[in-house]
């Protein structure tokens, strides 16, 4: 089962310019984490996602490498398309958005 992008994982917001503030949340920072809502979030944008579409995305890391997979339906069940690709963790948000642009295509195929 693909989850719904960022699904689990946790974001504090603060004040801009709180130097505090992020000094104090810096030790639970997780740049993993960071990463792979970077790139779920880019697939979430690239079909135009929300909560009335369904759709999901799963990202994960192997050393430098990112694997993330999107998961794009119709409300109907009678559309669906799963696809994966790979990239470097440095270009997360667009490999988000690479990966909805190809499923969108095959998509509009069906």
């Amino acid at each position: 089962m693909i989850p719904a992008p960022a699904q689990g994982a946790l974001a504090l917001e603060i004040r801009e310019n709180d130097s505090h503030m992020e000094e104090i949340i810096s030790h639970i920072k997780d740049e993993t984490t960071e990463i792979q809502v970077a790139a779920e979030r880019g697939f979430l944008a690239g079909v135009n996602g929300s909560c009335h579409v369904p759709m999901g995305a799963y990202c994960e890391i192997n050393d430098d490498k990112l694997i993330l997979t999107g998961i794009y339906g119709d409300e109907e069940g009678k559309k669906l398309v799963v696809k994966s690709i790979e990239g470097s963790v440095k270009d997360s948000s667009k490999i988000g958005f690479d990966l909805a642009e190809e499923v969108l295509k095959e998509y509009n195929k069906l």
